[in-house]
């Protein structure tokens, strides 16, 4: 969604105008306000998953934006100047310069969805999830089944960038 969302922008600065608030706005809120909030509109499965949507939202979205604004202005001139359709410089000149950037908010996201996720669980206690589990051996006094749980979810969130970094190995961008 951070793409698109981008993209938008990036056609017409009425839609830049209109976003660029909303998307502060999600930035700011406390985590624990979107959970709360969430747990009120959505069924207790549909919580972390919203919560993690909206935490990770503003961190592509930025990322995104700042590759989009850092396309080299003189590749795009270059472009232009040995007529190449607006496709043939989206695909060689804008999205491979682009790319880094949305690479660098993919792993700056998976923590910060990894711990929405988690707090969200905690409150809204879905059924066989880290959070919920870290909440009952919380209330139990379990001091070493929070660890436990503590310890899953480091893991999961290294595997998570693993799997990340072995896709962007094996998808490495290429230009057309």
């Amino acid at each position: 969604m951070g793409i698109p969302a981008v993209v938008c922008r990036g056609s017409s600065r009425r839609i830049d105008a209109a976003l660029a608030p909303i998307i502060s706005v999600i930035r700011t809120v406390p985590v624990m306000s979107v959970i709360l909030l969430a747990m009120i509109w959505f069924q207790t499965d549909g919580v972390p998953i919203f919560v993690c949507f909206l935490m990770v939202f503003p961190i592509i979205t930025a990322n995104v934006r700042q590759g989009v604004d850092g396309v080299d202005p003189g590749l795009l001139g270059m472009g232009t100047s040995y007529n190449l359709s607006r496709t043939q410089i989206l695909m060689n000149i804008t999205i491979p310069s682009v790319v880094p950037y949305v690479l660098a908010g993919l792993r700056a996201s998976v923590g910060v969805a990894w711990k929405s996720v988690i707090a969200a669980e905690v409150l809204s206690q879905p059924i066989r999830a880290i959070g919920t589990g870290l909440q009952f051996a919380q209330m139990n006094l379990e001091t070493a089944e929070v660890m436990a749980w503590t310890v899953a979810a480091i893991i999961l969130s290294w595997i998570s960038e693993k799997v990340l970094d072995l896709l962007v190995k094996k998808l490495k961008w290429r230009p057309a």
